[in-house]
């Protein structure tokens, strides 16, 4: 009997125990979301707040065209369908989600590639007009969101037959585009030993305005990738090409993932012949002798051109004599007066009397000099050499600012002056200042009743050229403003320029001193 009671006693608390522990069970499953801004809806291709679907952090163009993380900017590459009721941004923010979505009705700002609209908490729900990979970008300071359809990739850079300037012969085949992701290809490509990126639509940057004209310095979000093939980034760094030739080149994405690229060689290239091409130098600091005087070039815009002397076994050579490398001189070669194809000191060797020669890009000059220049180019492999036969030192005259011209460029002008046209320059058209003379060491330039347009964007620079900020160009920061219109002008977002607030007329005065210290840009209200 006591061994029955025992083991009905010991039942009972096993029963207990069972009953305890099944009550500590949780009744359903608790799904954490991590902080951040989630694309959710049935046009989306997953219809919840996961981590595939979280919005990455995006990236506006900076100084030297680096990508510069912007606060309150997201980004990414989705396949959105046309039937599936569309889509809302949803931010988790701790315990709480808050859900964005449309105010109002899309803008079609290139008929349905380009689209945008502003946002709300609890909006309705964004629709596309038709199904597609789409660049998603939401920006909630301004609380704006642009959707651009990706319709091609294609291949560009000096790399390939086209240039940096061409890109029409490299646009890549899509493999296949879906909700997993997408693959674009591209055979039977020439690549040479230098450079190249990915971009969509032959665009390399979008404004937030609808237009580069309207932009006026607003920020521009990239739509081309580089950097490593493992993992692309917007506005990443270009692609080195080492080893030239016939290539397939596929660029694959992950939704939820990363964009990445292979490179697999087919073929050999054919023979670069560059006989009936020009070739010249063009940079800032340097310029020709011609009789006994030193000719200078403008800065970054004019070229002297070499001489053909022949080839012998495909290596095509040009002859620059006399030329003249001041102290700080920059300075490149391009092919046919254009940027497509350029050499520089990353992929140009150096040889002769080079020791004061050197740069990363740029080849930059430690000495005023003469130079006989012979570049040689091997049109098997593609390599550049440079080679310097020092001809004497350069001693040049003693320089002050009424020996150069000072001159407003940029978007922030009506052509001509002349408000009536409502044209506007957009960086190409100078405003040259009017040298008046020097008091007390001080130059003064002036001009008399310059038109400003609001939200554009300007700089003021030397010689029609570009250089050093605060001596040959002169941007926010670089001068001092003073004046009626000192107020007026702030630093354009993203870049080092100035941004007008609102349209003005202005009598400008430029005074710098003979060391070229000091420079002050003085804008007073016309009443011209």
């Amino acid at each position: 009997m006591k061994r029955l009671l025992g083991f009905l006693s010991l039942l009972l608390v096993f029963a207990m125990v069972f009953t305890a522990c099944k009550n500590k069970t949780p009744q359903g499953t608790h799904h954490l979301v991590e902080d951040g801004y989630y694309l959710v809806g049935g046009s989306a291709p997953v219809d919840s707040m996961i981590l595939k679907n979280m919005l990455e952090q995006g990236y506006v163009e900076g100084e030297g065209f680096k990508p510069q993380a912007m606060d309150g900017l997201f980004q990414k590459y989705v396949y959105l369908t046309a039937n599936g009721g569309g889509f809302v941004i949803k931010q988790q923010a701790g315990a709480q989600t808050i859900v964005w979505g449309i105010d109002g009705n899309w803008t079609q700002v290139r008929g349905d590639t380009v689209m945008k609209a502003s946002i709300k908490k609890d909006g309705g729900n964004f629709t596309v007009p038709a199904d597609g990979l789409y660049l998603v970008v939401a920006y909630f300071p301004g609380n704006k969101l642009y959707m651009l359809r990706v319709d091609n990739w294609d291949v560009i850079g000096d790399a390939t037959d086209g240039g940096w300037g061409d890109d029409s012969k490299q646009v890549m085949t899509a493999v296949k585009v879906d909700k997993d992701g997408g693959q674009w290809q591209i055979q039977n490509l020439a690549l040479r030993p230098a450079n190249f990126k990915f971009r969509f639509n032959h665009w390399w940057t979008y404004y937030f305005a609808d237009t580069a004209a309207e932009a006026n310095g607003d920020p521009k979000f990239f739509t081309n990738l580089g950097g490593s093939l493992d993992e692309l980034t917007p506005g990443g760094a270009n692609i080195k090409v080492d080893n030239p030739g016939i290539y397939t080149v596929t660029l694959n994405y992950t939704y939820g993932g990363k964009f990445t690229a292979t490179m697999d060689k087919t073929g050999d290239l054919n023979p670069d012949d560059i006989s009936g091409d020009t070739i010249s130098i063009i940079g800032s600091g340097i310029g020709y002798m011609s009789n006994g005087q030193a000719v200078m070039l403008a800065s970054w815009s004019q070229d002297y051109d070499f001489t053909y002397t022949g080839q012998s076994n495909y290596v095509y050579t040009f002859v620059g004599d006399s030329i003249v490398l001041t102290e700080n001189a920059e300075f490149k070669l391009r092919k046919n007066h254009k940027w497509d194809i350029n050499w520089g000191a990353g992929n140009t060797t150096t040889a002769g009397d080079n020791q004061d020669i050197s740069g990363t890009d740029n080849f930059v000059s430690s000495s005023n000099k003469i130079y006989k220049m012979q570049f040689d180019y091997n049109g098997l492999s593609f390599a550049a050499t440079l080679t310097f036969t020092n001809e004497g030192a350069y001693n040049p005259p003693a320089d002050d600012p009424s020996k150069h011209t000072y001159s407003f460029i940029g978007s922030a002008f009506y052509k001509n002056n002349d408000p009536t046209t409502q044209d506007t320059t957009n960086w190409d058209a100078d405003f040259d200042l009017t040298y008046q003379g020097v008091n007390n060491n001080v130059y003064t330039f002036t001009y008399a009743g310059l038109n400003f347009i609001a939200g554009g964007e300007f700089k003021l620079h030397r010689d029609h050229g570009w250089g050093v900020p605060g001596l040959s160009e002169f941007g926010y920061g670089d001068l001092t403003l003073t004046g009626d219109g000192a107020s007026n002008i702030v630093s354009a977002k993203g870049s080092p320029n100035f941004k007008v607030k609102a349209d003005a007329k202005y009598d400008v005065t430029f005074t710098v001193n003979g060391d070229f210290s000091n420079p002050t840009l003085d804008l007073a209200n016309s009443s011209k």
